[in-house]
């Protein structure tokens, strides 16, 4: 696995073991592990599918916004 893939790999691990924990992710976060200019639209639709199929709410903004929401 490239460097590259490996850390998207990571990062989307990590936004999925947030998201459990705290029931809800942001789109900063998802923008953060699957940024748009590299990855297909339908790789970060499947991304986002998954998350909710997991009970996780995509929150708009930034995590200090959502907070406080």
């Amino acid at each position: 696995m490239s460097d590259a893939l490996s850390r998207s790999h990571e990062a989307r691990k990590a936004l999925f073991k947030r998201g459990l924990r705290q029931g809800f992710v942001t789109e900063a976060e998802l923008e953060e592990a699957m940024p748009h200019d590299r990855f297909e639209p339908l790789e970060i639709a499947t991304l986002v599918y998954s998350l909710q199929a997991c009970g996780i709410e995509i929150r708009p903004g930034s995590g200090a916004l959502a907070n406080a929401g």
